[in-house]
Protein backbone atom coordinates (compact mmCIF):
# COMPACT_ATOMS: atom_id res chain seq x y z
CA UNK A 1 0.00 0.00 0.00
CA UNK A 2 0.96 3.63 -0.38
CA UNK A 3 2.36 5.58 2.54
CA UNK A 4 0.87 8.94 3.50
CA UNK A 5 3.62 10.96 1.77
CA UNK A 6 2.96 9.22 -1.54
CA UNK A 7 -0.79 9.68 -1.14
CA UNK A 8 -0.24 13.39 -0.50
CA UNK A 9 2.01 13.68 -3.57
CA UNK A 10 -0.64 11.93 -5.63
CA UNK A 11 -3.40 14.26 -4.42
CA UNK A 12 -1.26 17.36 -4.98
CA UNK A 13 -0.21 16.09 -8.42
CA UNK A 14 -3.78 15.41 -9.51
CA UNK A 15 -4.94 18.78 -8.21
CA UNK A 16 -2.12 20.68 -9.93
CA UNK A 17 -2.75 18.83 -13.17
CA UNK A 18 -6.49 19.45 -13.31
CA UNK A 19 -6.46 23.02 -11.99
CA UNK A 20 -3.46 23.93 -14.16
CA UNK A 21 -5.12 22.43 -17.23
CA UNK A 22 -8.39 24.26 -16.65
CA UNK A 23 -6.67 27.61 -16.08
CA UNK A 24 -4.34 27.08 -19.08
CA UNK A 25 -7.29 26.28 -21.36
CA UNK A 26 -9.20 29.31 -20.08
CA UNK A 27 -6.19 31.61 -20.52
CA UNK A 28 -5.50 30.28 -24.01
CA UNK A 29 -9.09 30.89 -25.07
CA UNK A 30 -8.85 34.67 -24.64
CA UNK A 31 -8.45 36.55 -27.90
CA UNK A 32 -5.67 39.15 -28.17
CA UNK A 33 -6.63 42.82 -28.08
CA UNK A 34 -6.85 44.56 -31.43
CA UNK A 35 -3.36 45.15 -32.80
CA UNK A 36 -1.69 42.74 -30.34
CA UNK A 37 -0.18 39.40 -31.35
CA UNK A 38 -0.80 37.62 -28.04
CA UNK A 39 -3.54 37.93 -25.42
CA UNK A 40 -2.80 39.57 -22.08
CA UNK A 41 -3.17 36.15 -20.41
CA UNK A 42 0.03 34.64 -21.88
CA UNK A 43 1.82 34.73 -18.52
CA UNK A 44 -1.15 33.07 -16.79
CA UNK A 45 -1.26 30.45 -19.55
CA UNK A 46 2.46 29.62 -19.22
CA UNK A 47 2.34 29.42 -15.41
CA UNK A 48 -0.79 27.24 -15.50
CA UNK A 49 0.76 25.02 -18.17
CA UNK A 50 3.88 24.53 -16.04
CA UNK A 51 1.70 23.71 -13.01
CA UNK A 52 -0.20 21.17 -15.09
CA UNK A 53 3.02 19.52 -16.28
CA UNK A 54 4.47 19.40 -12.74
CA UNK A 55 1.19 17.94 -11.48
CA UNK A 56 1.21 15.30 -14.20
CA UNK A 57 4.79 14.30 -13.35
CA UNK A 58 3.96 14.05 -9.62
CA UNK A 59 0.78 12.10 -10.26
CA UNK A 60 2.35 9.57 -12.63
CA UNK A 61 5.42 9.25 -10.42
CA UNK A 62 3.18 8.05 -7.59
CA UNK A 63 1.48 5.57 -9.94
CA UNK A 64 4.85 3.96 -10.62
CA UNK A 65 5.58 3.91 -6.88
CA UNK A 66 2.21 2.24 -6.31
CA UNK A 67 2.93 -0.48 -8.90
CA UNK A 68 6.42 -1.12 -7.51
CA UNK A 69 5.01 -1.35 -3.95
CA UNK A 70 2.42 -3.91 -5.10
CA UNK A 71 5.10 -5.92 -6.90
CA UNK A 72 7.34 -5.91 -3.84
CA UNK A 73 4.42 -6.93 -1.62
CA UNK A 74 3.63 -9.99 -3.78
CA UNK A 75 7.17 -10.81 -4.92
CA UNK A 76 7.41 -14.16 -3.12
CA UNK A 77 3.72 -15.09 -3.18
CA UNK A 78 3.19 -17.90 -5.69
CA UNK A 79 -0.55 -17.16 -5.78
CA UNK A 80 -0.25 -13.51 -6.81
CA UNK A 81 3.15 -13.06 -8.48
CA UNK A 82 2.45 -13.42 -12.22
CA UNK A 83 6.00 -14.57 -13.04
CA UNK A 84 5.76 -17.35 -10.46
CA UNK A 85 2.31 -18.27 -11.79
CA UNK A 86 3.77 -18.55 -15.29
CA UNK A 87 6.62 -20.69 -13.95
CA UNK A 88 4.15 -22.97 -12.14
CA UNK A 89 2.07 -23.46 -15.28
CA UNK A 90 4.79 -25.44 -17.07
CA UNK A 91 5.07 -28.30 -14.51
CA UNK A 92 1.27 -28.44 -14.33
CA UNK A 93 1.03 -28.89 -18.11
CA UNK A 94 3.86 -31.43 -18.05
CA UNK A 95 1.89 -33.47 -15.48
CA UNK A 96 -1.22 -33.05 -17.63
CA UNK A 97 0.74 -34.36 -20.62
CA UNK A 98 1.64 -37.51 -18.66
CA UNK A 99 -1.97 -37.97 -17.55
CA UNK A 100 -3.19 -37.48 -21.13
CA UNK A 101 -1.55 -40.79 -22.04
CA UNK A 102 -4.12 -42.63 -19.95
CA UNK A 103 -7.05 -40.21 -19.68
CA UNK A 104 -9.54 -39.55 -22.45
CA UNK A 105 -12.77 -37.66 -22.95
CA UNK A 106 -14.29 -35.85 -20.02
CA UNK A 107 -11.67 -37.17 -17.58
CA UNK A 108 -9.02 -35.27 -19.54
CA UNK A 109 -11.34 -32.25 -19.71
CA UNK A 110 -11.57 -32.25 -15.91
CA UNK A 111 -7.78 -32.25 -15.64
CA UNK A 112 -7.53 -29.40 -18.17
CA UNK A 113 -10.09 -27.46 -16.12
CA UNK A 114 -7.94 -28.00 -13.05
CA UNK A 115 -4.85 -26.56 -14.79
CA UNK A 116 -6.88 -23.64 -16.14
CA UNK A 117 -8.33 -22.85 -12.71
CA UNK A 118 -5.11 -23.22 -10.71
CA UNK A 119 -2.50 -21.78 -13.10
CA UNK A 120 -3.82 -20.13 -16.24
CA UNK A 121 -6.72 -18.03 -14.94
CA UNK A 122 -4.81 -16.60 -11.94
CA UNK A 123 -2.04 -15.54 -14.35
CA UNK A 124 -4.57 -14.01 -16.74
CA UNK A 125 -6.06 -11.99 -13.88
CA UNK A 126 -2.62 -10.50 -13.22
CA UNK A 127 -1.54 -9.75 -16.78
CA UNK A 128 -1.59 -6.00 -16.10
CA UNK A 129 0.87 -6.50 -13.25
CA UNK A 130 2.92 -8.76 -15.52
CA UNK A 131 3.04 -6.01 -18.12
CA UNK A 132 4.08 -3.53 -15.43
CA UNK A 133 6.97 -5.82 -14.53
CA UNK A 134 8.25 -6.29 -18.09
CA UNK A 135 7.24 -2.98 -19.58
CA UNK A 136 4.57 -2.50 -22.19
CA UNK A 137 6.42 -3.70 -25.31
CA UNK A 138 8.13 -6.72 -23.72
CA UNK A 139 5.00 -7.63 -21.78
CA UNK A 140 2.88 -7.53 -24.92
CA UNK A 141 5.36 -9.78 -26.73
CA UNK A 142 5.25 -12.40 -23.97
CA UNK A 143 1.49 -12.12 -23.47
CA UNK A 144 0.97 -12.81 -27.16
CA UNK A 145 2.74 -16.16 -26.78
CA UNK A 146 0.83 -16.89 -23.56
CA UNK A 147 -2.48 -16.16 -25.31
CA UNK A 148 -1.67 -18.70 -28.02
CA UNK A 149 -0.59 -21.27 -25.41
CA UNK A 150 -3.83 -20.72 -23.49
CA UNK A 151 -5.81 -21.05 -26.73
CA UNK A 152 -4.15 -24.40 -27.39
CA UNK A 153 -4.94 -25.54 -23.86
CA UNK A 154 -8.59 -24.63 -24.42
CA UNK A 155 -8.42 -26.54 -27.70
CA UNK A 156 -7.22 -29.60 -25.74
CA UNK A 157 -10.44 -29.43 -23.73
CA UNK A 158 -12.57 -29.02 -26.85
CA UNK A 159 -10.88 -31.80 -28.82
CA UNK A 160 -11.01 -34.15 -25.87
CA UNK A 161 -14.69 -33.51 -25.24
CA UNK A 162 -15.39 -34.15 -28.95
CA UNK A 163 -13.50 -37.47 -28.80
CA UNK A 164 -10.42 -36.42 -30.82
CA UNK A 165 -7.77 -37.63 -28.39
CA UNK A 166 -4.85 -37.42 -30.83
CA UNK A 167 -5.65 -33.79 -31.59
CA UNK A 168 -5.96 -33.06 -27.86
CA UNK A 169 -2.50 -34.52 -27.20
CA UNK A 170 -1.04 -32.56 -30.12
CA UNK A 171 -2.55 -29.29 -28.89
CA UNK A 172 -1.32 -30.04 -25.37
CA UNK A 173 2.25 -30.40 -26.68
CA UNK A 174 1.87 -27.13 -28.60
CA UNK A 175 0.60 -25.37 -25.48
CA UNK A 176 3.52 -26.64 -23.41
CA UNK A 177 6.06 -25.49 -26.00
CA UNK A 178 4.54 -22.01 -26.11
CA UNK A 179 4.43 -21.68 -22.32
CA UNK A 180 8.13 -22.58 -22.26
CA UNK A 181 8.82 -19.94 -24.94
CA UNK A 182 6.90 -17.37 -22.89
CA UNK A 183 8.95 -18.20 -19.79
CA UNK A 184 12.21 -17.99 -21.78
CA UNK A 185 11.22 -14.56 -23.09
CA UNK A 186 10.27 -13.47 -19.58
CA UNK A 187 13.66 -14.58 -18.25
CA UNK A 188 15.38 -12.88 -21.20
CA UNK A 189 13.91 -9.57 -20.09
CA UNK A 190 15.68 -10.05 -16.72
CA UNK A 191 12.75 -10.65 -14.45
Amino acid sequence: MLDQTTKNKRTIGMSLFFIGSIIAISAAAKMPNEGDTYPTTVAVFVIALICGIVGNVLWHGTEKTKVLAELEEHKNDANSNPVMLLQNTIPAIEKLTEKAKTLKGMELCDEVDNVLDTCVHPFTERRKTFQDILGQANGAEVLLVVAYAERMLNRVWSASSDGYHDEAVSCLADSLVNYKIALEKTNKYNV
